[in-house]
C-alpha cells in the first residue's frame, strides 16, 4: 500500500502498517495539549520505544520484550511522588496500567524506563499515558504524543471483530482418542 500526502509519496509498506501510520498521524493533527500549559514542578516531554527504528521511534515491530522511555523535566525537588503509566487502544479502554510510588526526584531531565516482558496486542494504534502526582494533586497528566503503531503480523482470527485485543500465537492439534463402538478405525 502507499500513502500519498500532497502528491508525495509519504510511505509505503504492507497496508496493515501503513493505515496505522496513517491513522497515529491523524491522532497527532487531532490532538491539542491545552490541559498542560506552563511549565510547573514537572513536565512530561517526550517518548519512545526503544531498540525501534530510528525513524519510526514510536512504532512496535516485532513481539518479546519492550523497552519504553519517558523523558520528563522536573523543575524543583520532589519527593515522594505518585508516577502512573497506562496504555489504551482506540476505544479509549485501559489496555494496562502500573504505578509506582514514592519517588523522588532532583531538578534536571530524566529519563524513565518500563521493560515488558511482552505486549501481545494485536496490530493497531495504541495510546500511552504518563502522569506525576504528589499527594492528591496533579502535577503532569500527559496523554503522550505520537500515538504507539503495533504493526506486528496479525496472529489471531483474520477477521477483527473475532480477534481480540491480545496478538498472541496458538498451536492447535486435533487427535482421536477413542472410536465409537460398532465402529473400527480406517
Amino acid at each position: 500500500m502507499i500513502w500519498i500526502d500532497a502528491g508525495t509519496i509519504r510511505e509505503a509498506g504492507p497496508t496493515s502498517e501503513i493505515v496505522g501510520a496513517y491513522e497515529a498521524n491523524a491522532r497527532v493533527e487531532e490532538s491539542t495539549d491545552e490541559a498542560r500549559t506552563g511549565e510547573g514542578p514537572a513536565r512530561f516531554l517526550s517518548w519512545e520505544i526503544l531498540g525501534a527504528r530510528a525513524a519510526q521511534p514510536n512504532v512496535l515491530d516485532w513481539n518479546g520484550e519492550v523497552r519504553l522511555k519517558f523523558i520528563v523535566r522536573v523543575n524543583q525537588r520532589l519527593r515522594n511522588i505518585h508516577h502512573g503509566i497506562a496504555l489504551y487502544n482506540q476505544s479509549r479502554e485501559v489496555i494496562w496500567g502500573n504505578a509506582v510510588e514514592g519517588l523522588s526526584f532532583e531538578p534536571g531531565v530524566h529519563e524513565l524506563i518500563f521493560t515488558i516482558p511482552s505486549l501481545p496486542l494485536r496490530p493497531g494504534v495504541y495510546s500511552w499515558r504518563v502522569s506525576f502526582y504528589d499527594g492528591g494533586e496533579m502535577i503532569d497528566d500527559w496523554d503522550c504524543q505520537p500515538s504507539m503503531f503495533v504493526s506486528t503480523a496479525p496472529l489471531t482470527h483474520k477477521q477483527d471483530e473475532f480477534a481480540g485485543v491480545l496478538n498472541i500465537a496458538s498451536e492447535f492439534t486435533n487427535r482421536l482418542v477413542s472410536v465409537p463402538q460398532g465402529q473400527t478405525e480406517r
